[in-house]
């Protein structure tokens, strides 16, 4: 799986978790602000929100570093059609 594929991947990734998260953190302020929850009910679900940000934050991270992973190849990938250019011209300067 090249890069780009994985990029797109990491972003559906991004995207579920955060809808997950956003539908989490809805339901706990929910929950915290009706005084017939119980106090367990108010903890699982805080407790969840935060596992699904904790998800999004290290999505993120992955996303980031496979973004340097791509800066960082694409230089010498650069490199090396440069220098393959500059083979085929002196190829064809002696040819001419």
């Amino acid at each position: 799986m090249d890069i780009e594929d994985r990029l797109k991947r990491l972003q559906s990734l991004f995207s579920y978790a955060l809808s997950g998260a956003v539908a989490a953190k809805a339901r706990y302020l929910s929950l915290r602000g009706d005084p017939s929850s119980t106090p367990a009910a108010v903890a699982r679900a805080k407790m969840t929100w935060q596992q699904l940000e904790a998800r999004k934050t290290a999505i993120i991270a992955r996303m980031v570093a496979l973004e340097e992973l791509e800066q960082t190849e694409a230089p010498d990938q650069t490199e090396a059609l440069s220098q393959e250019a500059l083979s085929q011209e002196v190829a064809c300067d002696y040819a001419a």
